[in-house]
């Protein structure tokens, strides 16, 4: 996977589903690659108390993020719609009640 980030300055990342490898491997990748900032789309969940099964797979994704040490913004989105839409070409939204950044 690396070769994909060959002159990537940038990553966005948005990991679908409940597995944490693809984020692991994207962001060994995008070190590999010498990408210089992540934005990471993460979710509200990370705040359960207690953290529900969603949550700890978004938590455990934001560690492997910090752990890369690429400086990043982590956000924790509360809801994300209009990805289906967005490959009709039009862009998605996230909301986030935290106003966290990191």
């Amino acid at each position: 996977m690396t070769p994909a980030f060959d002159g990537v300055d940038k990553l966005f990342l948005l990991t679908p589903g409940i597995r944490i490898d693809h984020t692991a491997l994207a962001v060994a990748a995008a070190e590999a690659g010498g990408v210089s900032h992540i934005v990471h789309l993460s979710s509200i969940n990370v705040l359960g108390d207690p953290m529900p099964a969603m949550g700890r797979w978004h938590h455990e994704r934001e560690e492997i993020v910090r752990a890369s040490g690429i400086p990043a913004a982590q956000t924790q989105a509360t809801h994300v719609r209009g990805l289906v839409r967005a490959q009709r070409g039009r862009v998605p939204t996230a909301f986030c009640v935290t106003g966290v950044v990191r």
